[in-house]
């Protein structure tokens, strides 16, 4: 099997796409190619305005895939051109029946629709590790969101709270969204047990194999896919609360997992209540691997 794999330069939509190709390539022979969303464009257009196209240069996909809004129109083109099985990670800003597998969240509230695989959180490339670090911590911190109201004094009060409680070695992640005065605090707090560690700095693939290999893990309650991440790696799991403007589908998302005994809150932890890995494990790539193999065949 030729698998192409559009991108768009995005990290968080790099990890989803991987991570489902990876899981592909676990149940059956293939080759995986990257493509640059912004290249199959002009590809498209035909020989003659790109000859030299390194695109033209691959062997003809049976099967495409991609996440994030730029790879849309890549992989609809390319699905005309070569058809081939095509599939959309998170929900496409084009009608889904151009795409012959939508792999969206069930937290986004997809209809159900024959073409359309309700996922638990977004795909990721996370791949768990059967030996913990018993020492190792992470906390993921995210930042303003569309309904979260975010408080920087409160959200790092409660990381040294946990820093100070808690003495294994933490290592403190941003993300895009964290304000300015948040990193700052951040800067200013770290102490002998913990490091701080800006994106802007971070490998993506070395923040995935510490998700893998950490035995606890602290997400703010904003970041819905790290969340999805560290419920991957299988440690045990706290969630940081962040006010919200009004009930929405990240909260109600969350509190079901609460509720699941997936992870607990840090209200909980702080009453005595002990972080434990969660009761149910979760590999939606390769679940979704082995259904799309499924529909590919039935397609083929």
């Amino acid at each position: 099997m030729v698998i192409w794999r559009f991108t768009d330069g995005k990290p968080g939509h790099d990890s989803q796409s991987l991570g489902l190709a990876y899981a592909l390539k676990e149940l059956v022979d293939c080759e995986i190619h990257n493509v640059d969303s912004h290249t199959p464009l002009l590809a498209l257009v035909g020989p003659t305005f790109c000859r030299d196209s390194d695109v033209l240069k691959l062997p003809s996909p049976n099967l495409i895939i991609g996440a994030g809004r730029k790879t849309h129109i890549p992989i609809f083109a390319t699905k005309r051109r070569h058809n081939c099985f095509s599939v959309i990670l998170m929900r496409p800003s084009l009608p889904r029946s151009w795409f012959d597998i939508c792999l969206i969240p069930e937290h986004d509230g997809p209809r159900v629709h024959r073409n359309v695989i309700q996922t638990k959180g977004a795909i990721n490339n996370i791949v768990p590790s059967e030996h913990k670090n018993s020492d190792e911590g992470i906390i993921l911190i995210g930042g303003p969101a569309k309904h979260f109201l975010w408080d920087d004094k409160v959200i790092c009060s409660m990381i040294e709270k946990i820093v100070s409680t808690d003495q294994i070695n933490w290592t403190l992640y941003d993300s895009p969204r964290t304000p300015g005065a948040t990193k700052s605090i951040l800067r200013d707090f770290i102490t002998p047990n913990s490091s701080y560690m800006p994106y802007t700095e971070s490998d993506r693939s070395k923040l995935e194999k510490h998700i893998a290999t950490a035995s606890r893990i602290w997400v703010s309650m904003d970041s819905v896919t790290m969340l999805y991440e560290a419920l991957t790696g299988n440690a045990a799991i706290g969630v940081l609360p962040v006010n919200t403007n009004k009930q929405n589908k990240i909260s109600n998302a969350i509190s079901d997992l609460i509720c699941e005994k997936q992870c607990i809150t840090f209200n909980d932890w702080e009453k005595g209540q002990v972080l434990t890995q969660p009761t149910t494990r979760i590999n939606e790539s390769s679940r979704c691997a082995a259904l799309l193999l499924q529909k590919f065949k039935q397609n083929s």
